[in-house]
């Protein structure tokens, strides 16, 4: 058996122990610091997202979507009778486009303004929100869309 000092005993006795409090207090904060760093490369390298989204709006697309409320909600203006009819086609159930000899529109069962159609003329907006369409005269459109552009 090998003689050992009582030095030699308690210095590998201390090697082998748990590290003591405050370095593992430190260690654990090495570790953190650098998760903390690979983190924030990581978000640093995602591609930078609007804080509110523009929906794609190619053709019909924007018909199907329920858009949250992050999204500036898409709008189109009722132009013409050909506009109107197309949108009368992506909508069947809540519109019916009319027309007489004098003048054309379209009627909308507007989901948030109970049941009654609004009819909406040329120059109107309708915009695709969260609830379904929403007719608005150009004037209210202006108001509520067209002052963000600045």
């Amino acid at each position: 058996m090998s003689t050992q000092t009582a030095q030699q005993i308690i210095a590998a006795a201390r090697c082998n122990a748990a590290m003591l409090p405050s370095e593992q207090a430190a260690a654990r904060e090495r570790r953190n610091t650098a998760r903390k760093a690979a983190h924030k490369a990581r978000e640093a390298a995602k591609p930078v997202r609007a804080t509110r989204e523009l929906p794609p709006i190619d053709g019909a697309h924007w018909v199907r979507r329920r858009y949250g409320s992050n999204w500036i909600y898409p709008a189109v203006q009722i132009t013409s009778p050909h506009v109107a009819r197309l949108i009368a086609q992506w909508f069947p159930r809540t519109t019916r486009y009319v027309e007489t000899p004098s003048a054309w529109g379209l009627y909308v069962w507007n989901s948030r303004r109970g049941p009654e159609p609004v009819l909406a003329q040329e120059g109107w907006y309708i915009v695709r929100t969260k609830y379904g369409m929403r007719v608005m005269q150009p004037g209210i459109f202006q108001q509520l869309y067209v002052q963000y552009e600045k």
